[in-house]
């Protein structure tokens, strides 16, 4: 199986471009995908707003080249605020001006932070691996966004147990069953992806039943095509769930929503990424 790419949107003044570049160049040495912007087509600064934030939406890692030039720079500002907001908690930070100073270049201390930078990644994932299989809930409405995080799971060398809908009506409910027990266990979680369509399924209600009803880890999240659907979706949801944090989630990005659902599983097993 080919390896995913760790995909770094890079957070920093260009400026500090040469500097930048060290880091850059050792992270795809180690095949990383760092993300450099710098937009001269575009002059609209709402768009180059909501593109930056979509950007950052859609990594699972964000890194701030922190320098005096980034400090003083409007666009970097908004996107750690961007970072900030979200809750982001794969964050990481490393100082420029003082790691990548013309003495420590000549000592090779550009090679050593990247190098720093690239261990870290390589850290959060053997993380990301202490989880060791998921059960995905989904109605095939949500196929899309399902085999995307079930792809991406998958790519981690996380188990992804799901309803492929495929046994014999009399062992679909004990192989979901077995597939929930699994889950359940200790090093398991169960991905609810609960979306209006999900809901007026008998099959999807008795997984979503069985999910509440067992212990372990349990992401429920509430697919919907807008925020403002949210809201409506979360006051449908049966009593039983009423007690448990529902993640929004937005379906019409499956990109975008795959990566909201990683970065909460992996919150839900510890806060591997803080600085």
């Amino acid at each position: 199986m080919e390896e995913e790419k760790v995909y770094i949107f890079v957070s920093h003044s260009h400026r500090d471009i040469d500097k930048v570049r060290l880091v850059r160049n050792y992270l795809e040495e180690k095949g990383s995908e760092p993300i450099l912007f710098f937009l001269k087509s575009v002059t609209d600064d709402n768009e180059v707003a909501d593109l930056i934030k979509r950007e950052i939406d859609a990594r699972l890692w964000f890194l701030y080249c922190r320098s005096r030039n980034a400090e003083n720079s409007n666009w970097v500002r908004t996107e750690l605020d961007y970072v900030k907001k979200t809750g982001k908690k794969n964050f990481f930070e490393i100082d420029l001006d003082r790691d990548l100073s013309p003495a420590a270049k000549e000592g090779g201390a550009g090679a050593a932070i990247a190098e720093k930078v690239a261990r870290r990644l390589d850290a959060c994932i053997d993380d990301l691996k202490t989880l060791r299989r998921v059960f995905v809930s989904y109605s095939l409405y949500d196929a899309a966004v399902a085999e995307k995080l079930i792809y991406a799971l998958e790519k981690y060398g996380i188990e992804a147990l799901y309803d492929a809908k495929s046994s014999a009506i009399g062992n679909w409910f004990s192989e979901i069953r077995s597939a929930l027990d699994l889950a359940a266990r200790e090093d398991g979680l169960t991905i609810c992806l609960i979306s209006p369509e999900y809901l007026r399924s008998e099959y999807a209600r008795r997984e979503l039943e069985e999910a509440a009803d067992r212990p372990g880890k349990k992401l429920f999240a509430l697919l919907c095509d807008g925020e403002g659907e949210h809201e409506t979706l979360l006051n449908s949801l049966p009593f039983f769930l009423r007690e448990y944090r529902c993640l929004p989630v937005d379906r019409s990005d499956p990109d975008a929503a795959v990566v909201a659902l990683m970065n909460e599983s992996l919150r839900l097993f510890g806060d591997h990424f803080s600085a």
